[in-house]
């Protein structure tokens, strides 16, 4: 690919300090300002990491208990995703900080990792160009801020990537076996997301296979690395099914069936959950991150190099990346369109990206043929960004009214309404300067070899800083995937402190994982369905329930799993499931409203506060 091999001339001292600049901005953008647990996955783990401290749950065969949780009686096969947060919470106690930052953790690991796989085929220029883009790219950024699997997910895929194509480029086969420990834990961190990339490994191996077969004193060397290789992975994939297997010797097939769901799930089979059809989820998926601001800035790029890389179909490396990202899209984009569950391929796009940003300025700088393609990249990317500020309030109406409040406190309001008032104008004269350009129109060919290259950097520094500014603007608005309040510590510590006997720490919904977490018992989940009027009657009046909590962090006054108060403080009696993210029971509002007080005051907070509301339910509480 032309120059995009010619390395930096900078000392390797300046590229080791540009990475380590590069992993403390990394780590610094997923910690700081992110709020506290979300009540979504974040809290499952943090409920997960508390049973397994106290001993509850085991670390390795993680069976959930029998309890009217949210995650009842479940099981689940991913003790590497629980580990780094028991380890985090033994080191720094019980808080958000503490199951944020093995996540932060990993997303700052991982990119000495992708420098050092990308360097080998693409140059350094790409390489850091490519981990720039993947430490501020907000579609891994809003998801590595929250304590979850997924940052640690890629880690894992990226290790066990370099490893396995170090191992067979440099003829170590110590490093393929490496590979293959990288690849187990991979699989023990959660089922099947991490491991579906390395189909791209696979379709590597075959294309250099296929062409040693011309050079015969290459062939004996080549094939016996790829045996490595397979054993390797031979190993790794006996050692997970035996780990499966295991507990059938005790009578216990739990492990099995939940590996069999994940599986059916991904491939949008499962029984338990309705799935859109495959357009439908194509089209959902493609919106949201494409076309919103987790993936716009890169979204031009990214095709632009997808091109180039097409363009290199006989090396081995262009099927490594084209089978990291096919065999994820095809299969994820099966069923229920989860966003969080495509970050996997977040190497590859930034990859793309910086290829695109590399290559390109290279053909212009020097005027090499097709050189073109330079101003052809940022007069679409600049055209598609301007479209983009016009559709958002039309394709995602709920975030752009959060936004539109951090647009006019940030003074940029009189920007977006230029832009919206204006953007067909705008966009045609972007498009028509970018034809002028490439004409060309404009007497570009008298231009000095300097001058082109300071347009040139010009152009992608600008680049590479919106991208800068992009993530410390989300950051700096609290941006994240399912952003709460720390509010919620607040009332989970009150209820901590005042508990007696009570089996149950509360009664909550979105946020009963995160209570059980921060209370060290267990808070039942309103939508369970064991969580009736009987059975809050029952466990109040034996002395096992104390707590209810209201969640009130939506806009429109939904409190999810209790009810819905309407504008004049009636109780809104809609069938439960009809709202997006809510279960309306009318009927425990009213045990609510008959048998508990609001004691939200005694937290701290103000009783009218946005967030949270806390009812005391013991008897006579209420006088």
């Amino acid at each position: 690919m032309g120059r995009l091999s010619a390395g930096l001339k900078e000392p390797r001292t300046v590229r080791g300090a540009i990475i380590i600049v590069l992993m403390l901005l990394a780590l610094a953008l997923r910690l700081w300002n992110a709020g506290d647990l979300s009540g979504g996955d974040d809290s499952t783990y943090a409920e997960m990491t508390r049973l397994i401290i106290e001993g509850e749950v085991s670390p390795v065969y993680q069976h959930m208990p029998d309890e009217p949780i949210a995650f009842q009686d479940a099981y689940q096969i991913r003790p590497f995703a629980t580990l780094w947060p028991v380890l985090s919470v033994s080191l720094f106690g019980y808080s958000a900080f503490a199951m944020r930052f093995p996540s932060a953790l990993f997303a700052m690991l991982t990119l000495p990792l992708l420098y050092l796989l990308i360097r080998r085929f693409y140059g350094e220029r790409v390489g850091l160009a490519a981990c720039l883009l993947y430490t501020t790219l907000p579609f891994h950024l809003v998801f590595s801020r929250m304590g979850t699997a997924d940052a640690g997910l890629i880690f894992w895929l990226a290790a066990t990537v370099v490893l396995a194509v170090e191992g067979l480029e440099s003829n170590r086969p110590h490093l393929i076996y490496l590979a293959g420990i990288a690849a187990l834990i991979d699989m023990l961190t959660v089922p099947l997301r991490g491991v579906l990339p390395l189909a791209g490994v696979v379709l590597f191996v075959g294309v250099i296979l296929h062409q040693s077969q011309r050079r015969r004193y290459e062939r004996p060397t080549k094939r016996r690395l790829v045996a490595h290789l397979a054993a390797s992975f031979l190993i790794a994939s006996l050692l997970y099914l035996a780990y499966l297997t295991l507990p059938l010797l005790w009578g216990e097939p739990g492990y099995m069936a939940t590996f069999a769901e994940s599986v059916l799930h991904g491939a949008g089979q499962s029984y338990r959950s309705n799935y859109l059809p495959f357009l439908e989820s194509v089209r959902t998926l493609g919106s949201e991150i494409f076309l919103s601001p987790l993936a716009c800035l890169i979204t031009v790029p990214s095709f632009f190099g997808l091109a180039l890389v097409l363009r290199a179909w006989r090396r081995p490396v262009t099927w490594l990346w084209l089978g990291w990202l096919g065999t994820i899209l095809v299969f994820y984009l099966q069923g229920q369109p989860h966003i969080n569950r495509q970050d996997v391929y977040v190497p590859v796009l930034v990859l793309f990206a910086a290829i695109a940003v590399v290559e390109t300025y290279d053909r212009f700088a020097d005027r090499r043929a097709g050189w073109w393609q330079f101003p052809l990249l940022w007069g679409t990317t600049l055209s598609f960004l301007i479209g983009m500020v016009r559709l958002f309030p039309a394709l995602f109406p709920e975030e752009f009214g959060a936004a539109r409040a951090l647009i006019a406190a940030s003074g940029l309001g009189w920007l977006y309404g230029v832009v919206n008032e204006n953007w067909i104008f705008m966009v045609m004269l972007v498009l028509v300067a970018t034809a002028a350009w490439i004409v060309p129109i404009l007497p570009y060919g008298t231009i000095s070899l300097a001058m082109r290259r300071r347009v040139g950097q010009a152009f992608v520094g600008a680049f590479l800083a919106l991208n800068v500014v992009l993530a410390l603007g989300l950051v700096g608005a609290k941006a994240g995937q399912m952003y709460r309040p720390t509010e919620v510590r607040d009332v989970a510590l009150h209820i901590r402190d005042h508990l007696g006997g009570e089996t149950y720490s509360c009664v909550a919904s979105t946020h009963a994982r995160t209570f059980t977490f921060y209370t060290g018992r267990l808070c039942a989940n309103y939508r369970n369905e064991a969580v009736d009027v009987a059975w809050l009657a029952e466990n109040v009046a034996a002395g096992k329930l104390r707590y209810l909590v209201v969640n009130r962090f939506y806009n429109d006054g939904i409190t999810p799993g209790l009810g819905r108060f309407t504008s004049d403080g009636r109780i809104d009696p809609t069938v439960p499931g009809t709202l997006p993210w809510n279960s309306n029971y009318p009927d425990k509002q009213g045990f609510l409203l008959e048998n508990c007080a609001d004691v939200t005051a005694l937290t701290g907070l103000d009783p009218t506060n946005p967030y949270f509301g806390l009812y005391d339910c013991a008897p006579g509480a209420r006088r």
